[in-house]
């Protein structure tokens, strides 16, 4: 299931096929998303990520800009959680290569996140609906206003809920689209692409080797058959659990993110 590939080493559902073969489920890239340059120019139909929020990871925003700006087709998405307090920062970032189109409202159930700083219970992160011109949407209407579902932190700390970002992908990509994570971590976007189906196909970069390897163990069981929810709850004894990757990498996320 390893494919060498220029300085990283890829996790494929095909390990015969290469990462981008539209028989692949699934493809996961080691190493940085700047370097990923087998990745073709106006390849991907969609970017659904979520990266540190700090104020010392906004140079990060402005490769991610850089990057979704070659990779994505015209008239691609790129969605991007981020924090309100670096919100207005990552927009002028993004906003110099990509065309501002909305602000997603992600609503976190269960307990609060406590910004110290400002001394607010939050409840909620903006997820920022960009695109790459010409953007013209069709279609039903979509909500700006999506709901995290139950969260489990059981495999890393700074992980999302698979049905949040289900949700995502469902609203706000169509059948059949390539979905990149440039800041994958553990998987949860390509987990919720591949179980939202309709023949959506998921790409995952991360730095950190210990991440991809946890996003490989339930991406490669899932391709066995229908990704089951309860592979995102194991057990304490689970080796999902066994392999906690690192606090961060080069693109890592900053603790109370």
């Amino acid at each position: 299931m390893r494919i060498k590939t220029g300085t990283g080493v890829c996790y494929a559902s095909h390990p015969d096929l290469p990462p981008l073969d539209p028989r692949q489920r699934w493809a996961l890239w080691c190493g940085r998303f700047q370097d990923a340059a087998w990745i073709p120019d106006e390849s991907v139909d969609a970017i659904v990520t979520d990266p540190p929020y700090g104020r010392e990871w906004l140079p990060l925003y402005e490769d991610l800009a850089d990057f979704a700006a070659r990779v994505l087709k015209p008239g691609g998405v790129c969605l991007v959680m981020t924090g309100q307090l670096v919100l207005p920062d990552a927009i002028a970032i993004l906003r110099r290569r990509l065309q501002y189109v909305w602000l997603i409202s992600y609503v976190s159930t269960g307990h609060a996140a406590l910004v110290w700083s400002i001394r607010v219970m939050s409840h909620s992160k903006p997820v920022l609906y960009f695109a790459k011109p010409p953007h013209n949407p069709t279609g039903l209407f979509r909500p700006d206003l999506i709901s995290s579902g139950r969260k489990t932190k059981r495999e890393h700390e700074w992980q999302q809920s698979v049905a949040g970002v289900r949700s995502l992908i469902r609203h706000y990509t169509q059948p059949s689209s390539l979905i990149l994570d440039p800041c994958c971590g553990t998987g949860t976007t390509l987990a919720a692409a591949i179980m939202e189906g309709e023949g959506r196909r998921a790409i995952g970069i991360d730095v950190d080797e210990r991440a991809v390897e946890i996003a490989f163990r339930k991406l490669e069981e899932a391709s066995g058959g229908p990704l089951q929810l309860r592979m995102f709850e194991p057990e304490e004894d689970s080796p999902l659990t066994a392999l906690r990757p690192a606090r961060a990498g080069l693109d890592g996320r900053r603790a109370g993110a």
